[in-house]
């Protein structure tokens, strides 16, 4: 599985950048604040037997700041996350990233009510 995305998130982020180099700055600011918590939340909520799938997981911001990638670098992350034939999925990326979504677009309402 590749790491999670939110594209919907970046377009939205992209569209608002449109209103200039302020809304732009806050978009970048809420963006980077929403892969703060996406990698805090998920790292909280990892399932930890030896911590080694808690030490992979990570946060990857795109190069122009209107984005990221959130997920865990050990090989065995997928049959976790998503679960097997045999075991149950144990999301813990997912989730982070979800509430970090809805904590992003409240911020981003709220400064569009400012702007316009």
């Amino acid at each position: 599985m590749a790491p999670l995305l939110q594209p919907d998130l970046r377009r939205l982020a992209m569209g608002l950048a449109a209103f200039g180099p302020v809304a732009h700055a806050a978009t970048r600011a809420i963006i980077r604040v929403a892969g703060q918590e996406t990698y805090a939340n998920a790292y909280a909520a990892s399932p930890v037997l030896t911590g080694y799938l808690r030490s992979t997981v990570f946060v990857a911001y795109d190069s122009d700041g209107l984005g990221f990638s959130a997920g865990a670098t050990a090989r065995y992350f997928e049959f976790v996350e998503d679960g097997t034939a045999t075991r149950p999925p144990r999301p813990f990326v997912r989730p982070a990233f979800d509430q970090a979504v809805q904590v992003s677009e409240f911020a981003i309402n709220v400064m569009l009510n400012r702007l316009l």
